[in-house]
């Protein structure tokens, strides 16, 4: 979990709870944990809104709302992998999907005019400079 994924995460829990703070990061190869507390006169609704915020910065995270035990208090825990996992996780999520197979399809049809056009005016230069000679 790099220092802007971190930052973010605590951006989006300050606009609910100005007290709130970071209690522990975990960083692996893999993945990374991310222990988000708030203060403790929080309510639990405003506990609930800053968790569905979160899932909406982070939507290919996993985030949970974890009960510590020893303080009583509400914890999120936003647990990320690397970028690139990211990448194949929603690509693999929108793979089979119709609007993802439109775009592929259209993408190949721009690619295929765009190429076609480049190759006319490529022609075309070729034509004109034979003929000035």
């Amino acid at each position: 979990m790099d220092s802007d994924e971190t930052n973010c995460a605590i951006e989006v829990l300050r606009r609910f709870d100005s007290n709130a703070r970071i209690s522990g990061v975990l960083n692996t190869d893999s993945s990374g944990l991310l222990k988000l507390s708030f203060s403790s006169e929080c309510p639990a609704t405003v506990q609930l809104d800053a968790l569905a915020a979160l899932r909406v910065a982070f939507p290919l995270s996993t985030l949970s709302a974890v009960e510590n035990h020893a303080t009583g208090h509400t914890e999120l825990q936003l647990l990320t992998t690397p970028i690139c996992g990211r990448r194949r996780q929603a690509i693999a999520l929108f793979r089979d999907h119709k609007v993802f197979r439109i775009l592929r399809l259209m993408a190949k049809i721009c690619f295929g005019l765009s190429f076609t056009a480049w190759t006319c005016l490529m022609h075309e230069a070729h034509t004109a400079i034979r003929l000035v000679n």
